[in-house]
């Protein structure tokens, strides 16, 4: 198969691809040390306003106005609420597990495979509300630390919230969902283990108790829908066939400024293997088969990991800040260098239309049929969603 290497034009703008001094470019530090919840806040803060198109520098009536503004009730005050009510609700149906370890997980809006700057906040907030009252007991680093190949072979879709407790061996995950409101945010927070859901609370968070950070839907959520509704030409999406997560696994991930972010992709058949990613100002680039990582074969069962461990390249989290997708196409035999060409420039605008390359290789785009199902697929797919934050 022909070498593409990594595309130069296009590249995406929200992954650093750093390798060799004057290659891909210099890596970005990672942020050292601990923050607190507040310097966490404030960065949202101001990041949110770049996010809206707002000059924080231009705008000293609106800051003076959120400075004074009193909140009927502060967030973390909703949170440990609930966070106690959810621990009350186990302790009631299995007391061992009140006390035993604990791991966050992502937060999703409701009925959508991503997160918003809220989501974010909210998973930062009961994080360290776990931690620092020491409601569950949770192993400091047990957010922050890698998975690896082997944990990921080992569960079955590691992007369910049910897998948490296996990834990180633990005894019990938190995940929830948010959705806004006209007078606030709706919160639903679940304790998990991989048999399913123990216990489960909701509530109503004002709108004066949450900071002034973006809503909770990223301006790009359009063109990501888009996107997403082109690739539903193909098919649906091949969950179980495929599985593609990263590093932070579940939907909602989130990541830094400056933070690495690792893929982790296994099929249930054998086939070829192709990555793209499309950044928040629509940039596409394959990241997979790349330079560095050239074979696209992928057997049955094999968990593939994007960079490999050793590689001299990495992908880190930078600007634009908003939602990136990667997606994955496993086909049964080779794609030839200008059908992944033509991958790219079809997504380059998110068009609601077929990818050009299955329309030059002469496949239907017409949804599979159960018998075409069984029959064998010529093309499956599917993808991640992330948040790229300050």
């Amino acid at each position: 198969m022909p070498d593409p290497g990594f595309p130069q034009p296009g590249m995406p703008q929200g992954s650093q691809y750093a390798g060799q001094p004057g290659q891909f470019g210099s890596p970005t530090p990672n942020p050292t040390g601990s923050q607190t919840g507040d310097a966490i806040l404030s960065i949202l803060r101001e990041g949110s306003k770049s996010f809206r198109g707002i000059d924080p520098s231009t705008q000293p009536a609106l800051a003076a106005n959120q400075s004074t503004k009193q909140p009927a009730q502060d967030l973390d005050t909703a949170l440990r609420s609930m966070l106690l009510s959810l621990k009350q609700d186990v302790a009631a149906r299995n007391p061992a597990l009140a006390s035993g370890r604990a791991v966050v997980g992502n937060f999703t809006e409701e009925n959508r495979p991503w997160s918003g700057p809220m989501g974010a906040i909210l998973q930062d907030r009961v994080t360290a509300i776990v931690v620092n009252d020491g409601l569950f007991n949770q192993s400091t680093g047990i957010q922050t630390r890698g998975i690896t190949v082997k944990e990921v072979a080992a569960v079955s879709n590691a992007n369910d919230p049910r897998a948490l407790t296996a990834l990180y061996n633990t005894d019990l995950a938190i995940a929830g969902t948010y959705q806004t409101q006209s007078d606030g945010i709706h919160v639903k927070l679940s304790a998990l283990q991989n048999a399913g859901e123990i216990a489960q609370t909701s509530k109503t968070i004002p709108a004066n108790a949450i900071p002034d950070v973006v809503a909770a839907t990223p301006q790009n959520t359009a063109a990501t829908n888009q996107l997403i509704s082109s690739l539903n030409q193909i098919g649906p999406k091949a969950d179980g066939k495929i599985n593609l997560t990263t590093n932070r696994p579940g939907p909602g991930s989130t990541f830094r400024l400056g933070e690495e972010i690792i893929y982790f992709v296994s099929s249930t058949s054998d086939g070829y293997i192709y990555l793209f990613h499309i950044d928040g100002d629509k940039n596409v680039a394959r990241i997979f088969p790349n330079q560095y990582q050239r074979d696209a074969r992928i057997k049955a069962g094999q968990v593939l990991q994007v960079p490999t461990a050793g590689a001299p390249f990495k992908f880190e989290a930078s600007p634009p800040f908003g939602l990136e997708t990667t997606f994955a196409i496993v086909t049964s035999s080779p794609l030839e260098e200008k059908d992944l060409q033509l991958v790219q420039t079809s997504f380059a605008s998110a068009k609601q239309e077929a990818p050009a390359f299955l329309k030059s290789r002469g496949i239907s785009v017409s949804p599979a049929t159960p018998s075409a199902q069984a029959a064998g697929a010529p093309v499956l797919w599917n993808s991640v969603t992330v948040l790229i934050r300050p």
